[in-house]
Formats: C-alpha cells, structure tokens, sequence
C-alpha cells in the first residue's frame, strides 16, 4: 500500500493497483515500440520562400503557362531529404544542408526548369534567399503497420 492510499483509502486498492500496473506496461511497451520503430535519420524540408515562388512563376510562364503553383502549394509540397540523424541535434542538421546545400538546391530547381542556364546562381546566399530550412528529428517508421 502506498502512503497515499494511507490519507485516501480505496476499497478495491489491489484491483486500482493492478490496472494502473497494466496502464504503466502498455504506456512502457508502446514507448518502447515508438523508439523500436524510430528511424536513425532527420529529415530535412526545403520550404520555399517567395523568391523561389517568383522564379517558378517566371518559368511557368515561358513554358506553361497559368495557373501558376502559389507559394502556400509550393510550400505544401516540400520535398522531403532524410539526412543524418546526429543525436536529433538540429545544429547538425543544418551544418550538413549548408555542405550540401548545391545538391539539395538543384534538387529543388530541376522540378520546375530543366535547362540549368535558367536557373538562379548555386551559391549558398542564393539557396538561403530560397528556401527556409525545416528539420525534423525523429522520424518513425510505421509503414508495416499495414
């Protein structure tokens, strides 16, 4: 019996023990699942900033024409990049975008222009004026849950 049930005693406390024994190891279990399942990756999302929204716009129009992708559409479908997973260390993530931030970026602007002499500079102040940078840092596999 614990010392609350000396202040507060219950009359079936073996029975409330016993459940909250059972709630305790399906909370445990299913923690322990989630960490099972939990993937040593981060993942990276290029969110596009107005500047990248335009130059889309200004492809479009060369290419295909209205409607164009607005800048929340645009944002709505970030690309998703599974990168390091460094102890969820954000500082990390964003260390490894701006090393490999020319790859990313082509990435990015290969989906919209082809043609790289159409392309912004691939500098990193250019992918900066871009895109903002989201990292995850846990990721949890569940696809075989069916």
């Amino acid at each position: 019996m614990s010392w609350l049930n000396l202040f507060h005693p219950r009359t079936n406390s073996t029975q409330d023990d016993d459940a909250a024994s059972i709630g305790e190891q399906a909370e445990a279990d299913a923690e322990a699942e989630v960490f099972r399942r939990t993937m040593k990756r981060q993942v990276v999302r290029l969110l596009p900033t107005a500047a990248y929204a335009l130059w889309v716009k200004s492809n479009y129009q060369k290419s295909i024409g209205p409607p164009y992708p607005t800048l929340k559409e645009l944002r709505a479908d970030a690309i998703a990049f599974l990168i390091p997973w460094d102890e969820g260390d954000k500082q990390a993530a964003l260390a490894f975008v701006e090393k490999h931030f020319a790859f990313l970026f082509r990435s990015e602007l290969v989906m919209y222009e082809t043609d790289p002499t159409q392309w912004p500079p691939l500098t990193l102040e250019a992918f900066r004026r871009h895109f903002e940078v989201e990292v995850i840092e846990m990721v949890v596999d569940v696809a075989d849950l069916g």
